[in-house]
């Protein structure tokens, strides 16, 4: 038993039957810094400058309740054994505490992150990094060169957790989610991590 846990981490994949307990998973958070993206033209030459930034004002994001099964394409993650989930067992049985959601890239011989929760009261105690050793272990046995995953510059405390976790950042996009990107400080920060 984790100390710092009240009860036994389990990761497994997820069952149809577990999605009522993930559904309760909190996966609002909160990040005081930013990597600002900065894009200008220099001699002719496009360059983006990356820097770590503190707010003025924390950015937050939470979620509604959220129903699993309206995901696009995670039944068919989940029927394909790509879908993990964190669960603590304990005397008044399982609860769902993490989720990760993953997918083959095939021509590319990748797997990609495609969803990554852990409940927010539980952040810092070894369930993300957990869940991310089930997907090593999954990208492992599907032979993948890679593991990929997309996140926001705004969110330095998923980039943070994602470069502790040996991936580190490929590449940028500056009209991945909106045409104002840059100034919201919502550009797609991509990661990787490569595998033997």
């Amino acid at each position: 038993m984790n100390k710092a846990l009240p009860g036994e981490l389990i990761v497994r994949p997820v069952r149809q039957d577990d999605l009522s307990a993930l559904a309760a998973i909190d996966m609002g958070y909160e990040s005081t810094a930013c990597y600002k993206v900065n894009k200008q033209q220099v001699n002719g030459q496009l360059q983006y400058m990356v820097t770590m930034e503190q707010l003025t004002q924390p950015y937050r994001i939470e979620y509604d309740a959220w129903d699993w099964t309206e995901a696009p394409g995670f039944l068919a993650h989940l029927k394909a054994g790509h879908v993990f989930g964190a669960f603590l067992n304990t005397p008044q049985g399982e609860s769902g505490t993490g989720l990760l959601e993953l997918c083959l890239r095939e021509e590319q011989q990748a797997g990609e992150i495609v969803s990554l929760y852990v409940h927010r009261p539980l952040r810092g105690k070894g369930i993300g990094a957990a869940l991310i050793r089930a997907g090593l272990a999954w990208a492992g046995q599907h032979d993948l060169r890679a593991l990929l995953v997309t996140t926001q510059a705004v969110d330095a405390p998923a980039i943070s957790f994602y470069r502790h976790m040996g991936f580190h950042i490929c590449g940028l996009h500056d009209h991945y989610y909106h045409n104002d990107d840059l100034v919201t400080g919502e550009v797609a920060v991509f990661l990787v991590r490569t595998l033997p």
